[in-house]
């Protein structure tokens, strides 16, 4: 068994590897299904825009 400290340092290995999984096959679902974009809490990708150049 792990002590303490190593078993909560995989727990959260664990966790952060299940949400990055789970970020990556919402995204790409998102591609093809838009409306899947509400289980990230937004429902499309975000859009930029270059800003706007001042003269001088």
């Amino acid at each position: 068994m792990l002590d303490t400290d190593s078993g909560a340092a995989l727990t959260a290995g664990v966790v952060a590897l299940a949400m990055a999984g789970y970020y990556a096959l919402v995204r790409v679902a998102e591609a093809r299904w838009p409306w899947l974009g509400v289980l990230l809490g937004t429902p499309a990708a975000p859009k930029y825009e270059q800003p706007a150049v001042r003269q001088r």
